[in-house]
């Protein structure tokens, strides 16, 4: 079966939860999981062809189980510290709206005191 991406050899992976829970509320968010390298053994996260996260866990526990499987794409993150799915999809509504006048006059190398007090950014969207 192909699947999306093969994420290996990492040496953590922070699952966020343990025990199967969808998210963490209160105080069960100040201890996330992470999975560790045992040795030369390190961390795999298999994503399915949805881009889903099928599987986390030791690289030799993920070889066996998709030994049979192709990959679309495999990544070597040895050393690394992977964060799967966590995704902080939150917004500020001041931020919304383009800036592309700011940014203009900053190419343009106008002096940060110039654009002090001109209707720019979230200013310009009040």
């Amino acid at each position: 079966m192909m699947r999306k991406l093969l994420v290996r050899h990492a040496k953590q992976a922070v699952v966020v939860c343990r025990n199967g829970e969808k998210v963490l509320k209160g105080d069960a968010m100040k201890n996330v999981a992470v999975i560790e390298e045992d040795g030369q053994n390190g961390v795999s996260i298999v994503i399915d062809s949805n881009g889903l996260i099928e599987a986390v866990d030791h690289d030799a526990t993920i070889q066996q189980k998709y030994k049979d499987s192709d990959f679309n794409q495999v990544i070597d993150a040895t050393g690394k510290c992977v964060i799967p799915g966590l995704v902080d999809g939150h917004t500020h509504a001041v931020w919304d709206g383009d800036r592309v006048k700011e940014f203009a006059m900053k190419v343009g190398h106008h002096h940060s005191n110039m654009l002090y007090g001109m209707e720019i950014g979230s200013k310009s969207l009040l």
